[in-house]
């Protein structure tokens, strides 16, 4: 029994771990496109009028949004006109060089990769003004927060699935001690009759298989 509660217990943490997790993982999609779209949006007016001064002004407000670890405009030559840290305005971007595949939606483009022991999402999106490609915005999101959330999950199926694994072996306890009980006294019995004593009789009186085996035993102690 308690190995059956612990098994059920391992397969179904192992789902519902994998399936927060992924659910985790679609806010956090859902969150870096929604951030590099409105920048995307916001910023090509700005940026074709060569308005640093706006462009600045929505680094910095990109800035303040939760796990964002950079956010930056680019021209369609790859260089930086705009980023939350200023002194990489006007360098070359570097590419982003990760061994998973990037994964593309219409025409945003998510990339996973590792930069500093953690794991970061880089969100890209061309700007476009009148179908015409003008540059491109880069914002990168940290999994931090996504690590904790999963490890806060990964503690809670672990405890669950202890508490529960203990609850099951307190039940097998019980249950064998109950069933292995009248057992013993019958085997007693039968120890008794072999070594002549036919007065002996069980006592134990119960409703169930093990009680009607009582009773035979009994009667038969009163037939021999």
């Amino acid at each position: 029994i308690t190995l059956t509660i612990i098994l059920i217990m391992a397969v179904s943490s192992y789902f519902h771990f994998n399936n927060q997790r992924a659910e985790f993982m679609k806010q956090m999609e859902a969150f870096g496109a929604a951030a590099v779209s409105s920048l995307a949006r916001n910023s090509s007016v700005a940026f074709l009028e060569k308005d640093d001064a706006s462009l600045n002004i929505l680094m910095a407000d990109i800035s303040k949004l939760k796990d964002i670890v950079y956010a930056m405009v680019l021209d369609k030559n790859g260089i930086i006109k705009a980023h939350i840290d200023m002194q990489k305005i006007d360098q070359q971007y570097t590419p982003i060089k990760s061994s998973e595949p990037p994964q593309k939606l219409d025409d945003l483009v998510i990339q996973k990769y590792r930069e500093k022991n953690r794991e970061v999402l880089d969100f890209s999106k061309a700007i476009m003004f009148n179908n015409v490609l003008i540059g491109s915005i880069h914002i990168g999101l940290s999994l931090e927060t996504l690590e904790r959330n999963i490890e806060r999950t990964r503690l809670h199926v672990i405890m669950l699935t202890v508490g529960l694994s203990a609850m099951g072996i307190i039940i097998s306890l019980i249950i064998g001690t109950n069933f292995s009980r009248p057992i013993l006294k019958l085997v007693k019995g039968t120890e008794e009759i072999k070594e002549g004593n036919f007065d002996y009789r069980i006592t134990d009186s119960r409703n169930d298989e093990l009680g009607d085996l009582t009773l035979a035993f009994n009667d038969m102690a009163d037939g021999l």
